[in-house]
């Protein structure tokens, strides 16, 4: 049976061998537009978009039940009593200490004694020659996790953001288990799986909800001038839970369902060679149409599916400008800086946690004003 001391470590180095049942495993894993194109339209065939209810939030895995083996994909099982309450994934490439800082802060969080599987995906830079970094590799390797299953896969061939986000949870209808995806220069709270646990129960049965983040929000994607809706996003402190139309990607759990979806949508359309996920003013659009063809905003496309589906984001809105995932801004795609700084600093380990779970919480349009009954 499980032991809540004991860390099970597992490497894989070749994704198709970890990934030998689900078409996900293909996608971008093969160089060239074509074989991209054709593995999106088979993943379209394979998760149809059709929604059945949301069973993660209300039958999470107490965290006792036997670990078998490496499971379904060496470490993922299909569903059922071998999966985790929650797993982890980490996205790395390069940033050794970044990394280490985020999986230190992952030991120092409180499980309640539930199992939480790590999944480590190093991936690799493109072109050829491109190798798998030897400091990241051997920390990931060195590192040791004390709440469960760990991990670690070393990509064979470079993957990309779209590949790191959209192919790293093998997820199915039959999946219990929560994920959080976690990008390496994240801090986390040692508080941030008691707020998602009890936000997952608390509105995971709510057909808008298509996950939850970890994230601080502060963006406004969309002014409001003649309403008075500009400058960043500040919601009052008497909503502790807000469901924000735009995503949170600064640590995201997807609900399965709602992720399901979208997979399917998104191999869809970015097929059609003519589709362009774009949502009309909103600041997104801007940053996505400058690096348009460089193929590392796949938080547009999420952005355009939530726009069509009405789907929301549940975010936390701590005291003190806290937050459960502090983002250090390291130097990497979206970044350039000599000097790191923390966004947020994360709620402490010494700090209440007295989460509050209101039966109706705001939800704010991409202009952060209030969207239905609840007023902001």
């Amino acid at each position: 049976f499980f032991n809540d001391t004991a860390t099970t470590e597992i490497y894989t180095l070749s994704l198709h061998d970890a990934l030998p049942t689900s078409p996900l495993g293909t996608l971008y894993e093969t160089e060239g537009a074509a074989a991209e194109k054709a593995a999106s339209v088979a993943l379209a065939a394979a998760y149809p978009p059709t929604l059945v209810a949301d069973t993660t939030p209300n039958g999470l895995a107490s965290g006792r039940h036997a670990a078998s083996g490496t499971g379904a994909r060496g470490g993922s099982p299909a569903g059922g009593g071998d999966e985790p309450a929650l797993r982890v994934i980490i996205m790395t490439m390069d940033r050794v200490r970044p990394l280490q800082r985020l999986l230190a802060s992952l030991v120092a969080a409180r499980y309640g004694g539930d199992r939480v599987d790590v999944d480590i995906w190093i991936d690799r830079p493109a072109g050829p020659g491109g190798s798998l970094d030897g400091a990241v590799v051997a920390a990931s390797r060195a590192w040791a996790w004390p709440h469960g299953v760990k991990t670690v896969h070393e990509r064979p061939v470079h993957g990309g953001l779209f590949a790191q986000w959209l192919t790293t949870w093998n997820v199915s209808e039959a999946t219990h288990e929560a994920a959080l995806i976690l990008e390496d220069d994240l801090e986390v709270s040692p508080h941030y799986w008691a707020w998602l646990k009890g936000a997952r129960a608390a509105y995971g049965g709510r057909p808008d909800v298509g996950g939850y983040t970890t994230q601080r929000a502060t963006l406004r994607p969309r002014t409001n001038k003649a309403a008075g809706a500009t400058g960043p996003l500040v919601v009052p402190p008497s909503h502790p839970v807000f469901l924000f139309k735009l995503v949170g990607s600064w640590g995201f759990s997807p609900s399965r369902d709602h992720w399901l979806r979208f997979l399917s949508w998104f191999a869809a359309a970015e097929a059609d060679p003519h589709f362009r996920p774009y949502v009309k003013n909103v600041v997104m659009t801007d940053w996505y149409k400058r690096q348009e063809g460089h193929g590392t905003m796949w938080t547009m496309w999420y952005v355009r599916w939530c726009e069509d589906n009405d789907v929301y984001t549940v975010y936390a809105n701590l005291p003190g400008q806290k937050t459960l995932a502090s983002n250090w801004r390291e130097s990497g795609l979206h970044y350039t800086t000599k000097a790191p700084s923390v966004d947020f600093p994360v709620l402490a380990a010494d700090e209440p946690a007295d989460f509050v779970w209101p039966a109706e919480p705001v939800k704010l349009g991409w202009d952060g004003l209030a969207v239905g009954p609840t007023p902001l």
